[in-house]
């Protein structure tokens, strides 16, 4: 079921994806090594035009996380990213899309104040392209370059 959904999704039929991704997300509880499936389903909605239970999803996902993990774990940190990325998915169809760009750009800085640091990802991840002409994002990423070459 859930590998049927991955490949649908792949294929551009989200639409028949999402259900099925939906089960066997709902049967990790039972089955933790369906816990990948998460991923996959994010990604589902997101392509779907569905962001608010993207969203919703991401925040179980990370709030489950962030009862086991310490706040710094790298898992963590990468749900923070992805929310950043999700809410700037979200800036085009916003009621108020500065607001949204200013949500997407916290979390972010969010992200990075926790230790995230993959420069190289955040200037190539189309997702971000809505706030790349804004001084604090290209602040930011500056701010991650010259950490990077101190390295």
């Amino acid at each position: 079921m859930a590998n049927l959904g991955v490949n649908y999704k792949d294929a551009g039929r989200v639409a028949e994806a999402i259900p099925l991704l939906e089960e066997a997300y709902r049967s990790s509880k039972k089955i933790p090594t369906l816990r990948w499936v998460g991923q996959p389903l994010l990604d589902a909605y997101g392509k779907a035009g569905q962001p608010a239970e993207a969203i919703a999803l991401h925040e179980k996902t990370r709030d489950g996380y962030k009862a086991q993990l310490p706040a710094d774990h790298p898992k963590v940190i990468m749900l923070i990213v992805n929310a950043a990325i999700l809410q700037s998915r979200m800036i085009a169809t916003a009621y108020d899309p500065k607001k949204q760009a200013d949500l997407a750009m916290a979390t972010l800085r969010q992200a990075v104040a926790g230790g995230y640091n993959s420069v190289a990802y955040l200037k190539r991840e189309k997702n971000l392209d809505p706030l790349r002409e804004r001084v604090d994002f290209k602040k930011l990423i500056a701010e991650l370059e010259k950490k990077a070459e101190k390295k």
